[in-house]
C-alpha cells in the first residue's frame, strides 16, 4: 500500500467514527443494551460469537423491523447452525428448504432488506451478495 492511499484510509476511518483494523478495514465500536460490539465500516459482527439477542434487537431496529417473531428467530437459528457447521452463510435457497418458509418470503417480507439483514442480524460475516445489493439499491 502506498502512502497516498494509507493516508486515504485513515482519513475514512476518521470520517466514519472507526478505526483500521490490521486488515485495513474500517472498524467500529456499537453500544447498545450497555453491550459493545465490534463491527465493520457496513455494521456487520467482526466476531460471530459476539451474537446475542441485543444484537439481534439492535439490527432489527436498524432495519425498521418492529419485532422479531419465531419466524425470524428460526431463520437465525438455522442460518448461525449452517454457518457453524460449513463456515459460510447459507444461500436463500438452503434457508427456505431447511425452515419450510418459500424464499420470496423470506427475503422480501421477514428481512425486507434483503439477504445482507439475515447476515447481519445472525452476527454472520457480510455475504458476497451484500456487494452487488449495496449497489443496486444504495
Amino acid at each position: 500500500m502506498n502512502y497516498a492511499n494509507s493516508q486515504i484510509e485513515k482519513l475514512s476511518a476518521q470520517t466514519l467514527g472507526g478505526r483500521q483494523d490490521t486488515r485495513g478495514e474500517i472498524t467500529k465500536t456499537i453500544e447498545s443494551d450497555q453491550t459493545d460490539f465490534q463491527v465493520d465500516a457496513d455494521g456487520f459482527l467482526l466476531d460471530h460469537n459476539q451474537y446475542c439477542e441485543a444484537w439481534a434487537n439492535h439490527v432489527r431496529e436498524q432495519e425498521g423491523i418492529a419485532e422479531l417473531t419465531e419466524e425470524h428467530r428460526s431463520i437465525i437459528k438455522v442460518a448461525r447452525n449452517y454457518y457453524s457447521q460449513y463456515g459460510v452463510a447459507p444461500m436463500a435457497r438452503v434457508l427456505s428448504k431447511i425452515t419450510n418458509i418459500p424464499k420470496q418470503h423470506i427475503i422480501y417480507e421477514i428481512f425486507p432488506s434483503g439477504f445482507g439483514s439475515i447476515c447481519k442480524m445472525a452476527g454472520l460475516p457480510k455475504p458476497t451478495c451484500y456487494y452487488l445489493t449495496t449497489e443496486r439499491n444504495p
